[in-house]
């Protein structure tokens, strides 16, 4: 999926305006949790997310989605990661 298509998808479920991240190479963020859902496009690099026991390595032009409250793992691959995500409408 490319940027507008993903930008107009977060308007269109009444997520917030799109925000950019970046974590640099091989960056590791713990488990931790959100108070509101996440929905997510890599731009570039990679990121490997674990929930529920699951990892699952997303790149370029793949949708990400993290549940309000669900504990989750962000590994960062070794070009680092670039992406715009958006809040669920009750955040």
């Amino acid at each position: 999926m490319d940027t507008p298509e993903f930008e107009q998808q977060l308007a269109a479920r009444g997520y917030s305006k799109p925000i950019a991240g970046d974590y640099p190479a091989n960056c590791f963020n713990d488990f931790h949790t959100h108070a509101f859902d996440v929905r997510g496009l890599i731009t570039s690099g990679e990121m490997t997310l674990t929930m529920q026991g699951k990892a699952i390595t997303f790149r370029p032009g793949e949708i990400f989605t993290m549940p309000v409250g669900v504990p989750h793992q962000e590994n960062v691959g070794p070009e680092g990661v670039e992406y715009i995500w958006g809040r669920s409408p009750a955040a």
